[in-house]
């Protein structure tokens, strides 16, 4: 689709700014223009027709016309040349002559009205030279110098954008069709900035407001807010984090995505050169207050002051830099790492003079121009419009020509149907003129219908009518996806499907068609194939024999073909078990239990032809289990033989045959269930059973049976003898018999009889008789008794000698003890059966007190250890009981009240009492005499010497004393003078009370400060002596340390002589 324009709105191509300043843009850049009579230290305001063409320029107080005279009407209007945005023109919506500017007062005048006003300027008087019809019509009060305008969403309208004066108020007035709203939104948004020096201006995609300021004292910054074009409502603060004292300039990127400030022009401190940028890809304050990048740039015109920044028609960003130049961003899309800057981008010759501002313009005014916009309704079907950027909305006369020879359309959005050519190509042609004609638009695009899809699917057949065909569309469209699917399948069905298989049911030529939508609604051609259908086979077979579990049984194959020749059979039954095979349909399988079976066949052949699935379903029956009890039996016996033959299921044994192993004997068989026989020789026969069911299965088994002789021998060992009571007698079978095995034992333990019907040689019989503890040793016969069958056996008779035998009891009496209590007796063990013997302890903490005493002693046991205390009675004879029981034995704490103290009459002591374990109650006695009794280091206020006893423990109840004594003593008063002449009357130092205080520290200095005495304790009182010579009689001063927790006493004793 090509578009092409005859008509390019340029509203920003002309800038008048500064003193005489003026640039005509294009894409390419600026070019200077020399006739300019702008003279404005800071704001200024420029508007052009679509064309790039100038039809006036303000500085906030006079208006000057395309031909740089002043506008009729145009000279007093109400902004001030030195407020940083002064004016601002908006076209009036939806008037293409009309336009308003909008002014601003600098708040350095006190002369000034701090008001907002608009003017009307009419383009369509004065011969196109416009005229100002409306002057000074105050819209808002508490004026500051921020003053900015944006686009409404709705394509039409603007909002003039306003910021009160020491205030965080701002006011949002929709510019409509009926004028300027009297009712603003406010939004009471971030800090409170004053003065109002400073700048507003929004984003080019109408987000982002920014809001900069100034301050005498050179404290400024800058705040970034989100801005709602749609409901003009200002929200989410952001304090910048900038390293300005304070900011003036600001400007954002063309695609909105970078914010750029300057330093304040008249801000002590601020960088020279410098700017910040700050990344707005992500609307977190985080984020954006972490993308700051500072931009330094090495500028020969370092010394010139950098004003106002503001985007121009070619993208680029220029920087006002109070002097002769322009300075630019030619990149300010990208990150400032990747910032190219040109210092002197535009030169002006004196007296021309760029000062701190550029031209004001609202945000959008450098957005792509109108063009046609299309909207696809259907494949052939499209809807028109004119413009389709938002920033244009225009009321006019429309002429629509579609090129495809249909009548001239002239609705401003037409809906047209076109109809598919050669090339599907068609020019539209759009002339446009508005009522007033000045605004024409000539422009034609070409529109390209979208092709038709590709229906396109393969069928791969191989000519069975048994093989489903897989039809898989494999269409296209340069559109998108396919998003309908009409099949025709040659048999009268059709289906929606993108995928299906398709089974036919006879033989045959088919003729396939598929047609296909796509997204956009485009419909293909048709797209045919033939499928020619003329094999089948199909699936057959039975199975043959008696239908037995465990059996083999035969499976014959049975399929039949027509026009080919099966290649491969399988089988399917219960369980997932199959047979597979490529030479014959035949096998003999082979089913392992009794079930109804459901019996399937696949074939297929060499083409591939796949049939359907044949099942057939049979009960198959178990087989019987042949089985039979041998008697056991000596050559005297008739032998009973006992069937126990078994058949599970639907079926019965309905049949036996026996076999005795008489082989030379053909009448030793027999038929009955059960049979008997009796044999002439002791040997081993070979005995079979061979049995049939009602269904004809069978079953046989050949069991070996001996015929045992018929001369037992009874044998038997003891293990031990004589026995304790309390111990099993244990007898060793040594039984035998001529022939064949020993069929039974029975053996009589005194009165009690024990029987063996499998016994073994040397198997061990084990039976206990009644304990007992006295008499000393009791005799008990035994019988035993050995069979061969059942008219044979042999018996003999022995004794055995019991023992007495003890029988314990010991009950502990606690379960468990403090680790630091008392020994405990043990004498809790009982002999309960009246026997004869010795007894004794042992185990972790048993002490034998003497020969008969004993004793379990706490403190030699492991706190938290679980100890094991034996009680054992032994008889003369050996025989031994005993018993074992537990005492776990307790951690316990262990206390320590600290030594003996000292305590001077008058003062406190603390006590340094410790524990070791864990407590739960510390308790000292008296309670009286501690400030707390339930602390470890209590303080102590007796008057009186005193005993105190600290009492603790823990939460298993395991207790610890300790006791420490407190001796109380008068203060120490040093005498303050002695005589130490020989006389035997106060010839030392005595200081009474000191010997309480071992480790105190005695110093004696005289009167210059030097030491005469020193010692540590004052076991030797001081004779006044220094180096064994007397101390003349004087002054003297002393320091004494009792100890480290008393004060230190000092003072200053006098010597006689």
């Amino acid at each position: 689709m090509v578009s092409s324009f005859t008509c390019l709105p340029q509203k920003g191509a002309n800038w008048h700014f500064g003193s005489g300043a003026a640039l005509k843009f294009a894409s390419t850049g600026p070019t200077v223009v020399d006739n300019s009579n702008i003279n404005t230290s800071e704001g200024c305001a420029t508007m052009s027709d679509e064309k790039g063409n100038l039809l006036f320029y303000t500085d906030g107080v006079t208006v000057w016309d395309k031909n740089n005279n002043i506008m009729f009407n145009g000279t007093g209007l109400r902004g001030g040349s030195s407020s940083s945005q002064s004016s601002i023109v908006v076209p009036a919506p939806g008037n293409f002559k009309k336009y308003y500017i909008f002014t601003s007062v600098q708040v350095e005048s006190a002369s000034l009205q701090r008001e907002y006003c608009y003017n009307l300027v009419d383009m369509g008087l004065r011969g196109g030279l416009g005229e100002v019809i409306e002057k000074n019509v105050v819209f808002d009060t508490a004026c500051s110098e921020r003053l900015t305008a944006a686009n409404n969403t709705n394509n039409t309208d603007f909002w003039i954008i306003t910021n009160s004066i020491r205030s965080n108020t701002f006011k949002s007035f929709a510019l409509t069709a009926s004028g300027l709203s009297k009712l603003p939104i406010i939004s009471n948004i971030g800090d409170t900035i004053d003065p109002g020096i400073g700048m507003c201006k929004v984003s080019p995609n109408g987000k982002w407001l920014i809001q900069t300021f100034t301050r005498p004292n050179g404290l400024g910054s800058a705040q970034l807010f989100t801005f709602n074009a749609s409901t003009g409502r200002i929200s989410n603060p952001i304090r910048l984090n900038s390293i300005f004292n304070c900011t003036y300039g600001c400007a954002f990127s063309p695609n909105s995505n970078r914010l750029y400030l300057g330093a304040g022009f008249n801000c002590a401190g601020n960088p020279i050169n410098t700017f910040i940028q700050y990344t707005l890809a992500n609307p977190t304050e985080s984020f954006i207050q972490g993308s700051r990048t500072t931009i330094t740039i090495n500028s020969p015109s370092a010394s010139l002051f950098v004003g106002d920044l503001s985007l121009a028609l070619d993208d680029r960003l220029y920087l006002a830099r109070v002097g002769q130049r322009l300075s630019r961003f030619e990149n300010p899309n990208d990150t400032g790492t990747n910032l190219i800057f040109t210092d002197t981008a535009v030169l002006f010759v004196s007296p021309r003079r760029v000062n701190l501002g550029l031209p004001n313009f609202y945000n959008s005014i450098n957005l792509p121009p109108p063009s046609i916009k299309i909207e696809k309704e259907s494949c052939l079907t499209y809807k028109f419009s004119f413009p389709s950027s938002k920033d244009y909305s225009f009321n006019g006369i429309y002429s629509w020509n579609f090129g495809d020879g249909t009548i001239i359309n002239t609705d401003s959005i037409p809906i047209h149907s076109f109809k598919r050519s050669a090339n599907d190509s068609f020019f539209v042609t759009l002339n446009f003129r508005s009522p007033d004609n000045s605004v024409s638009v000539n422009q034609q695009i070409i529109l390209t219908l979208p092709p038709k899809p590709i229906a396109d699917f393969v069928v791969n057949s191989n000519g069975c009518i048994n093989t489903a065909l897989n039809l898989n569309s494999n269409s296209s469209s340069a559109n998108g996806g396919i998003i309908k699917f009409n099949w025709s399948l040659g048999d009268g069905t059709t289906s929606s499907l993108a995928q299906l298989n398709k089974k036919y049911n006879d033989t045959g030529i088919y003729n396939i068609k598929l047609v296909v939508t796509d997204t956009f609604g485009c419909v293909s051609d048709t797209n045919s194939i033939s499928v020619n259908l003329n094999k089948k086979v199909t699936a057959n077979f039975n199975l043959q024999g008696a239908y037995c579990a465990e059996t083999p049984l035969q499976m014959n194959d049975s399929s039949k073909t027509i026009n080919t020749t099966i290649s491969n059979w399988k089988y399917f039954w219960n369980n997932n078990n199959s047979f597979t095979s490529t030479l014959s349909g035949n096998f003999s399988p082979i089913f392992a239990k009794e079930e109804l079976y459901s019996i399937k066949l696949v074939v297929s052949t060499i083409e591939g032809c796949i049939s359907d699935t044949v099942t057939k379903n049979y009960f198959i029956y178990n087989r019987p289990t042949a089985n039979f009890l041998l008697p056991k039996n000596c050559v005297l016996d008739v032998s009973n033989f006992i069937n126990t033959s078994s058949l599970a299921g639907r079926s019965i044994i309905n049949s036996y045959k026996w076999d005795f192993g008489i082989s030379e004997i053909l009448s030793d068989t027999s038929i009955l269930t059960n049979p008997s026989y009796k044999y002439t020789a002791a040997k081993s026969y070979p005995v079979k059973l061979f049995v049939i069911s009602n269904q004809g299965c069978t079953d046989s088994i050949i069991q070996n049976f001996t015929v045992n002789g018929a001369i037992p021998i009874a044998k038997v060992s003891f293990a031990e003898d004589p026995v304790c009571s309390g111990d099993s007698v244990v007898l060793q079978n040594q039984s035998s018999v001529n022939f064949g095995d020993i069929t039974k034992m029975e053996i009589t333990w005194g009165t009690n009889l024990s029987i063996d019907d499998n016994p073994t040689r040397n198997n061990n019989y084990k039976f206990k008789f009644t304990e007992f503890g006295t008499p000393s040793t009791i005799t008990q016969p035994i019988r035993i008794k050995a069979f061969s069958g059942i008219s044979c056996f042999a018996e003999i008779d022995t004794i055995i000698v019991l023992k007495a035998q003890p029988k314990v009891n010991f009950i502990i009496p606690v379960d468990s003890i403090c680790g630091n209590n008392l020994p405990i007796n043990l004498d809790q063990g009982k002999e309960l059966n009246g026997a004869f013997g010795i007894f004794s302890y042992t185990g972790n903490g048993v002490r034998k007190v003497n020969s008969n005493e004993y004793q379990f002693i706490p403190k030699s046991v492991l706190q938290n250890t679980r100890a094991a205390i034996k009680y054992q009675y032994s008889t003369p004879l050996g025989c031994i009981d005993s018993i074992t029981r537990f005492i776990t034995v307790l951690p316990f704490p262990s206390a320590n009240a600290g030594p003996d103290r000292i305590k001077i009459r008058g003062d406190s002591i603390i006590i340094n009492a410790s524990v070791v374990g864990a407590v739960n109650n510390i308790l000292w006695t008296p309670i009286s005499l501690v400030n707390n009794p339930n602390i470890l280091q209590p303080t102590v206020k007796t008057i009186n010497n005193a005993s105190l006893l600290l009492s603790v423990n823990n939460n298993l109840g395991c207790a610890d004393t300790s006791s420490m004594r407190i001796t109380v003593v008068d203060p120490i008063k040093p005498p303050n003078s002695f005589s130490p002449n020989s006389d035997g009357i106060n010839d030392t130092w005595i200081i009474p009370n000191i010997s309480l205080f071992p480790n105190c520290k005695v110093a004696v200095f005289n009167r210059t400060g030097q030491l005469v005495y020193e010692s540590i304790g004052y076991n030797n009182p001081w004779n006044g002596q220094l180096n064994n010579q007397p101390l003349p009689a004087a002054t003297y001063y002393y320091i004494i340390n009792l100890s480290p927790n008393k004060p230190i006493l000092s003072g200053w004793i006098q010597i006689f002589r």
